[in-house]
Protein backbone atom coordinates (compact mmCIF):
# COMPACT_ATOMS: atom_id res chain seq x y z
CA UNK A 1 0.00 0.00 0.00
CA UNK A 2 2.76 2.37 0.83
CA UNK A 3 4.53 1.73 -2.01
CA UNK A 4 1.43 2.17 -4.55
CA UNK A 5 0.86 5.63 -2.64
CA UNK A 6 4.78 6.49 -3.30
CA UNK A 7 4.56 6.06 -7.08
CA UNK A 8 1.39 7.89 -7.38
CA UNK A 9 2.55 10.76 -5.70
CA UNK A 10 6.22 10.65 -7.17
CA UNK A 11 3.93 10.77 -10.48
CA UNK A 12 2.20 13.68 -9.43
CA UNK A 13 5.25 15.60 -9.33
CA UNK A 14 6.68 14.24 -12.35
CA UNK A 15 4.32 15.60 -14.55
CA UNK A 16 4.22 18.98 -12.34
CA UNK A 17 0.26 18.72 -11.43
CA UNK A 18 0.84 21.42 -8.53
CA UNK A 19 3.72 23.83 -9.35
CA UNK A 20 3.99 25.70 -6.39
CA UNK A 21 2.26 29.15 -5.46
CA UNK A 22 0.37 30.50 -7.58
CA UNK A 23 1.27 27.72 -10.43
CA UNK A 24 -1.46 26.15 -12.92
CA UNK A 25 -1.15 22.78 -13.93
CA UNK A 26 2.09 22.55 -16.34
CA UNK A 27 2.66 26.28 -15.20
CA UNK A 28 5.23 27.46 -12.86
CA UNK A 29 6.08 31.00 -10.89
CA UNK A 30 8.50 30.59 -8.36
CA UNK A 31 8.18 33.38 -6.50
CA UNK A 32 7.69 33.36 -2.77
CA UNK A 33 5.36 35.43 -0.13
CA UNK A 34 7.96 37.88 1.92
CA UNK A 35 8.06 40.81 4.43
CA UNK A 36 9.52 43.95 3.25
CA UNK A 37 11.52 43.23 6.69
CA UNK A 38 13.72 40.35 5.33
CA UNK A 39 17.18 41.63 5.17
CA UNK A 40 17.96 41.34 1.48
CA UNK A 41 14.82 43.13 0.48
CA UNK A 42 14.49 46.01 3.24
CA UNK A 43 14.58 49.51 1.34
CA UNK A 44 11.75 47.77 -1.00
CA UNK A 45 8.33 50.13 -1.17
CA UNK A 46 5.09 49.54 -2.43
CA UNK A 47 3.28 52.80 -3.89
CA UNK A 48 -0.32 53.32 -4.30
CA UNK A 49 -2.66 55.82 -5.72
CA UNK A 50 -6.13 55.31 -3.86
CA UNK A 51 -6.14 51.30 -3.78
CA UNK A 52 -4.49 50.71 -6.79
CA UNK A 53 -0.71 49.23 -6.48
CA UNK A 54 0.87 51.96 -8.72
CA UNK A 55 4.08 49.66 -8.79
CA UNK A 56 7.23 48.81 -6.85
CA UNK A 57 10.40 51.56 -5.70
CA UNK A 58 13.16 51.23 -3.98
CA UNK A 59 14.65 53.80 -1.53
CA UNK A 60 18.35 55.26 -3.45
CA UNK A 61 18.91 57.19 -0.21
CA UNK A 62 17.61 58.81 2.95
CA UNK A 63 14.28 60.54 0.80
CA UNK A 64 14.69 59.27 -2.96
CA UNK A 65 12.66 56.13 -4.39
CA UNK A 66 14.03 54.77 -7.83
CA UNK A 67 11.14 53.17 -9.82
CA UNK A 68 9.72 53.02 -13.37
CA UNK A 69 9.17 56.01 -15.57
CA UNK A 70 5.28 54.86 -15.93
CA UNK A 71 5.04 54.42 -12.22
CA UNK A 72 6.21 57.64 -11.68
CA UNK A 73 4.54 59.43 -14.33
CA UNK A 74 1.31 57.72 -12.45
CA UNK A 75 2.29 59.36 -9.36
CA UNK A 76 2.03 62.92 -10.90
CA UNK A 77 -0.87 63.72 -9.00
CA UNK A 78 0.99 61.89 -5.34
CA UNK A 79 1.21 58.99 -4.19
CA UNK A 80 1.71 56.52 -0.58
CA UNK A 81 4.84 54.94 0.16
CA UNK A 82 4.45 51.83 2.46
CA UNK A 83 8.09 50.56 3.45
CA UNK A 84 9.74 49.03 6.36
CA UNK A 85 11.98 51.05 8.56
CA UNK A 86 14.01 48.68 11.47
CA UNK A 87 10.92 48.44 13.68
CA UNK A 88 7.92 49.17 11.88
CA UNK A 89 6.05 49.75 8.60
CA UNK A 90 6.20 53.30 7.52
CA UNK A 91 3.87 55.20 5.15
CA UNK A 92 4.87 58.68 3.02
CA UNK A 93 3.20 60.88 0.43
CA UNK A 94 5.71 60.99 -2.09
CA UNK A 95 5.96 63.07 -5.38
CA UNK A 96 7.77 63.12 -8.57
CA UNK A 97 11.10 64.80 -8.88
CA UNK A 98 12.01 63.25 -12.88
CA UNK A 99 9.93 61.32 -15.04
CA UNK A 100 10.98 61.09 -18.72
CA UNK A 101 8.72 62.64 -21.19
CA UNK A 102 9.85 60.79 -24.55
CA UNK A 103 10.34 57.43 -22.78
CA UNK A 104 8.18 54.20 -23.63
CA UNK A 105 8.24 50.62 -21.50
CA UNK A 106 10.53 49.43 -24.32
CA UNK A 107 13.16 52.67 -24.95
CA UNK A 108 15.84 51.41 -21.95
CA UNK A 109 14.68 54.95 -19.80
CA UNK A 110 11.92 53.36 -18.34
CA UNK A 111 12.94 55.04 -14.86
CA UNK A 112 12.04 57.94 -12.68
CA UNK A 113 12.97 59.58 -9.02
CA UNK A 114 10.05 60.50 -6.17
CA UNK A 115 10.90 62.64 -2.92
CA UNK A 116 9.10 60.86 0.22
CA UNK A 117 8.69 63.38 2.96
CA UNK A 118 10.11 61.10 5.05
CA UNK A 119 13.31 59.55 5.62
CA UNK A 120 14.10 55.73 5.56
CA UNK A 121 17.00 54.28 7.53
CA UNK A 122 17.25 51.65 4.58
CA UNK A 123 18.02 52.44 0.93
CA UNK A 124 20.35 50.52 -1.56
CA UNK A 125 23.37 51.48 -3.70
CA UNK A 126 23.55 51.36 -7.20
CA UNK A 127 25.79 49.63 -9.58
CA UNK A 128 27.16 51.66 -12.27
CA UNK A 129 27.89 48.96 -14.54
CA UNK A 130 24.87 46.21 -14.86
CA UNK A 131 26.20 42.42 -15.56
CA UNK A 132 24.65 39.41 -16.32
CA UNK A 133 24.30 36.56 -13.35
CA UNK A 134 22.28 35.77 -10.38
CA UNK A 135 20.73 38.75 -8.65
CA UNK A 136 17.60 38.92 -6.15
CA UNK A 137 14.71 40.22 -6.70
CA UNK A 138 11.11 41.64 -4.46
CA UNK A 139 7.86 43.15 -6.16
CA UNK A 140 3.94 43.93 -5.55
CA UNK A 141 2.93 42.21 -8.55
CA UNK A 142 0.43 39.61 -8.49
CA UNK A 143 1.21 35.66 -7.75
CA UNK A 144 -1.29 34.34 -10.32
CA UNK A 145 -0.27 32.57 -13.52
CA UNK A 146 -3.40 33.18 -16.13
CA UNK A 147 -4.14 31.20 -19.08
CA UNK A 148 -4.70 33.28 -22.01
CA UNK A 149 -7.79 31.56 -22.59
CA UNK A 150 -8.74 32.56 -18.66
CA UNK A 151 -8.43 36.15 -19.83
CA UNK A 152 -11.83 37.10 -21.05
CA UNK A 153 -13.47 35.04 -18.51
CA UNK A 154 -11.48 36.91 -16.02
CA UNK A 155 -12.58 40.51 -17.71
CA UNK A 156 -16.44 38.71 -17.99
CA UNK A 157 -16.44 38.78 -14.17
CA UNK A 158 -15.11 41.76 -13.50
CA UNK A 159 -17.38 43.64 -15.54
CA UNK A 160 -20.52 41.79 -14.40
CA UNK A 161 -18.99 42.00 -10.43
CA UNK A 162 -18.62 45.90 -10.68
CA UNK A 163 -22.24 46.13 -12.39
CA UNK A 164 -23.65 44.14 -9.95
CA UNK A 165 -22.22 45.44 -6.90
CA UNK A 166 -21.24 49.02 -7.63
CA UNK A 167 -24.02 50.47 -5.40
CA UNK A 168 -23.62 48.39 -2.48
CA UNK A 169 -19.40 49.13 -2.77
CA UNK A 170 -19.89 52.94 -2.70
CA UNK A 171 -22.06 52.56 0.23
CA UNK A 172 -19.83 50.60 1.86
CA UNK A 173 -17.90 52.23 5.06
CA UNK A 174 -14.75 51.05 6.56
CA UNK A 175 -13.84 49.76 3.07
CA UNK A 176 -12.09 51.67 0.26
CA UNK A 177 -14.73 51.40 -3.52
CA UNK A 178 -11.57 49.37 -5.19
CA UNK A 179 -11.01 46.60 -2.66
CA UNK A 180 -14.89 46.02 -2.12
CA UNK A 181 -15.33 45.53 -6.15
CA UNK A 182 -11.99 42.89 -5.43
CA UNK A 183 -13.56 40.82 -3.07
CA UNK A 184 -16.80 40.35 -4.77
CA UNK A 185 -14.62 39.16 -7.74
CA UNK A 186 -12.64 36.75 -5.60
CA UNK A 187 -15.83 36.04 -4.21
CA UNK A 188 -17.51 35.25 -7.17
CA UNK A 189 -14.25 33.53 -9.15
CA UNK A 190 -14.20 30.61 -6.22
CA UNK A 191 -17.91 29.87 -6.42
CA UNK A 192 -17.12 29.00 -9.64
CA UNK A 193 -13.94 27.10 -8.81
CA UNK A 194 -11.88 29.45 -10.37
CA UNK A 195 -8.65 31.04 -8.08
CA UNK A 196 -8.93 34.16 -6.78
CA UNK A 197 -7.41 37.25 -7.90
CA UNK A 198 -6.51 40.12 -5.63
CA UNK A 199 -5.96 38.37 -3.00
CA UNK A 200 -2.44 39.29 -2.06
CA UNK A 201 -2.40 42.26 -3.71
CA UNK A 202 -0.10 44.33 -1.55
CA UNK A 203 2.16 41.83 -0.33
CA UNK A 204 5.81 41.33 -1.09
CA UNK A 205 7.06 38.30 -3.48
CA UNK A 206 10.21 37.91 -4.16
CA UNK A 207 12.60 35.55 -6.05
CA UNK A 208 16.28 34.66 -7.20
CA UNK A 209 16.31 35.02 -10.95
CA UNK A 210 18.98 36.06 -13.22
CA UNK A 211 20.22 38.52 -15.35
CA UNK A 212 21.08 36.78 -18.87
CA UNK A 213 22.38 39.15 -20.81
CA UNK A 214 21.65 42.21 -23.55
CA UNK A 215 17.72 42.12 -24.48
CA UNK A 216 17.98 41.45 -28.31
CA UNK A 217 15.59 44.06 -29.69
CA UNK A 218 17.19 46.65 -27.34
CA UNK A 219 20.79 47.12 -26.08
CA UNK A 220 19.54 49.59 -23.36
CA UNK A 221 17.75 46.87 -21.71
CA UNK A 222 18.21 43.18 -20.09
CA UNK A 223 16.69 40.54 -20.59
CA UNK A 224 15.95 37.99 -17.56
CA UNK A 225 14.63 34.92 -16.19
CA UNK A 226 12.39 36.23 -13.55
CA UNK A 227 8.60 35.93 -13.39
CA UNK A 228 6.74 39.14 -13.35
CA UNK A 229 3.01 40.58 -13.43
CA UNK A 230 1.57 44.05 -12.91
CA UNK A 231 2.71 46.06 -9.51
CA UNK A 232 6.24 44.49 -10.23
CA UNK A 233 7.11 47.19 -12.32
CA UNK A 234 9.79 49.39 -10.54
CA UNK A 235 11.10 46.54 -8.72
CA UNK A 236 15.23 46.41 -8.55
CA UNK A 237 17.49 43.59 -9.49
CA UNK A 238 19.61 43.28 -6.47
CA UNK A 239 23.25 41.44 -6.30
CA UNK A 240 25.15 41.96 -2.72
CA UNK A 241 22.92 44.84 -1.69
CA UNK A 242 23.47 46.76 -4.89
CA UNK A 243 21.09 47.67 -7.72
CA UNK A 244 22.04 46.13 -11.04
CA UNK A 245 18.88 46.41 -13.03
CA UNK A 246 15.20 47.92 -12.58
CA UNK A 247 12.38 45.42 -13.57
CA UNK A 248 10.36 47.40 -16.29
CA UNK A 249 7.94 44.66 -17.88
CA UNK A 250 5.58 43.77 -15.01
CA UNK A 251 3.15 47.05 -16.60
CA UNK A 252 0.91 44.16 -17.82
CA UNK A 253 -3.26 45.06 -16.79
CA UNK A 254 -4.03 42.97 -14.22
CA UNK A 255 -5.84 40.54 -16.72
CA UNK A 256 -2.71 40.14 -18.42
CA UNK A 257 -0.86 37.06 -18.14
CA UNK A 258 1.99 36.31 -15.88
CA UNK A 259 5.95 37.02 -17.79
CA UNK A 260 8.29 34.35 -17.59
CA UNK A 261 11.08 35.81 -18.38
CA UNK A 262 10.91 39.55 -17.42
CA UNK A 263 12.74 42.62 -19.00
CA UNK A 264 14.64 45.40 -17.09
CA UNK A 265 16.37 48.75 -17.42
CA UNK A 266 20.06 48.88 -17.01
CA UNK A 267 22.18 51.09 -14.37
CA UNK A 268 24.11 52.53 -17.03
CA UNK A 269 20.93 55.11 -18.40
CA UNK A 270 20.17 56.55 -15.20
CA UNK A 271 23.87 55.96 -12.36
CA UNK A 272 25.06 59.16 -13.10
CA UNK A 273 21.72 61.28 -12.59
CA UNK A 274 20.67 59.48 -9.61
CA UNK A 275 24.16 60.16 -7.70
CA UNK A 276 23.62 63.84 -8.69
CA UNK A 277 19.87 63.61 -7.44
CA UNK A 278 21.49 61.85 -3.80
CA UNK A 279 23.77 64.94 -3.66
CA UNK A 280 21.43 67.46 -4.33
CA UNK A 281 18.73 66.17 -1.84
CA UNK A 282 21.15 65.84 0.66
CA UNK A 283 22.29 69.38 0.47
CA UNK A 284 18.60 70.28 0.55
CA UNK A 285 18.03 68.15 3.86
CA UNK A 286 21.31 69.76 5.24
CA UNK A 287 20.09 73.40 4.71
CA UNK A 288 16.10 72.74 5.50
CA UNK A 289 16.09 69.31 8.00
CA UNK A 290 12.36 69.61 6.04
CA UNK A 291 12.09 65.62 6.52
CA UNK A 292 11.39 63.71 9.71
CA UNK A 293 12.20 60.15 10.76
Amino acid sequence: MKKILFVFLLSIFATNVFAGYGGYIGKYDNRRYAAPSEPEYVGLVRLTKGMDIVGTGVFVSENLILTNNHCAEACQSGCVARFWDGSKYETSNVKVVSVNPNDTPSSGSDWGLLVSDRVSNFYKPIAPVSTPGQVLRGGYGLLRVIEDDEIPLLKEVYSQTKQEYKKECKKQTGMPYAECINKKVDEKLEQMGKKPLFRDAGILKVQTCKIIGNYAENPKMLETDCDSSGGDSGAPLLRNGEIVGLNNSGFQTVFGKTEIGARAVKTETFYLYVQEMIKKYQEINALENGFTK
